[in-house]
């Protein structure tokens, strides 16, 4: 479970436990385990006795003629439960997933965010694996269906939280007869974390994401791991790049923005934001860990003790242009803390820039 500062205070995120314990089992080479859904209504398809419609008019040269009802036509669909879930109204799809010449079935909605299950279910009819059956009230989940050039031309790839949001994103695909994900994103888990992704023509997976006016892109390269591993495959990091944004005009954005430069080596912008190079080495001196999974912003205002650890409620700097702080690294389970003072003055050319800055406490949450 990841760590968020949310409403000022120490908050775990019940999007990750719910996804993560969700994801874990597709990496483990083998179809997550659950609850078959209801089967699906057939409707009644008796023939009855019907008018006959007068023939079209000829359509003009280069035109296909409608149908004389205005109906669509019925696709033909392989699968007698993928048959049956189009003629409910649910979306469907079959795609040969592993590449055995035999399509598989999906039924559910692909390419946007919704809160209703996506089943995967094999030539026969059978279930394979369900995604976003674990979400939490007020949760979205969004499940595409993309090729991954070197990878598979089949890779499911799912989210789960809220489309403005970081979130966990697993890439899952068949191979075999078994559902496989690369571990290596990040420790200890099979997900990526970011507010988007794309795949580049190379099959580079990049991960996306946007802080306070920062972007953030990771590039990884799925690759089968060597020997016995596990984890049949892993996906490698290639590289890494933080582009900061507009110069922070709130003591918020500012210490954030300080921060993030701390955590990912941006020493210009180090530079810029706290000009006192005495200061500055002893900021640098700190040890303030490392973003494992993703950034999460600096909270400013006045420190408070609450039931769970301390609380940030939000205030202006002071007549002397102090803030309190907290700042929060998140790990696997929980995360580690620090809250402080700062005074946040102003630079010759007008910039806000930190002026003092002073470690309080730290401390770790869950």
């Amino acid at each position: 479970m990841l760590l968020e500062l949310e409403d000022g205070h120490m908050k775990m995120k019940p999007l990750a436990a719910a996804a993560l314990a969700v994801l874990l089992l597709a990496g483990c080479g083998g179809a997550p385990t659950g609850p078959e859904p209801n089967p699906t209504q057939v409707y009644d398809r008796t023939p009855v006795d019907i008018p006959a419609e007068p023939e079209p008019a000829e359509a003009p040269a280069g035109t296909e003629p409608e149908e004389a009802s205005g109906a669509p036509e019925q696709a033909e669909y392989r699968i007698e439960r993928i048959r049956a879930a189009a003629e409910n109204g649910r979306p469907v799809r079959e795609v040969d997933l592993n590449g055995d010449g035999e399509v598989e079935g999906i039924i559910g909605a692909l390419g946007e965010w919704h809160a209703d299950e996506v089943i995967i279910v094999d030539s026969g009819g059978n279930h394979l694996v369900t995604l976003n059956d674990s979400l939490p009230p007020g949760i979205l989940g969004r499940v595409d269906l993309v090729s991954v050039p070197g990878v598979s031309d089949s890779v499911l790839v799912r989210q789960a939280g809220t489309p403005e949001d970081w979130n966990g994103i697993e890439f899952l695909w068949m191979d075999g007869d078994q559902f496989v994900s690369p571990w290596g994103w990040h420790p200890k888990t099979n997900l990526a974390f970011g507010q988007d992704y794309a795949i580049e023509p190379d099959g580079t997976v990049a991960i996306t994401g946007s802080l306070a006016g920062h972007t953030f892109v990771r590039r990884y390269q799925i690759e089968r791991a060597a020997g016995d591993s596990f984890w049949p495959y892993q996906a490698v990091l290639t590289g890494e790049q933080v582009t900061p944004g507009p110069y922070p005009t709130t003591a918020g954005d500012l210490l954030t923005a300080l921060f993030i430069a701390r955590w990912y080596d941006l020493h210009d912008q180090i530079e810029l934001y706290m000009p006192d190079p005495a200061l500055r080495e002893v900021f640098m001196a700190q040890d303030f860990r490392r973003v494992l999974y993703e950034p999460l912003p600096v909270r400013t205002g006045r420190l408070v003790d609450g039931e769970y650890g301390p609380q940030i409620e939000p205030a202006e700097p002071d007549e002397d242009g102090i803030v309190e702080f907290m700042a929060a690294v998140g790990e696997y389970e929980g995360g580690t803390y620090w809250t402080g003072r700062a005074a946040i003055g102003t630079a010759a050319d007008g910039r806000l820039v930190v002026t003092s800055l002073e470690i309080l406490d730290q401390g770790w949450a869950y």
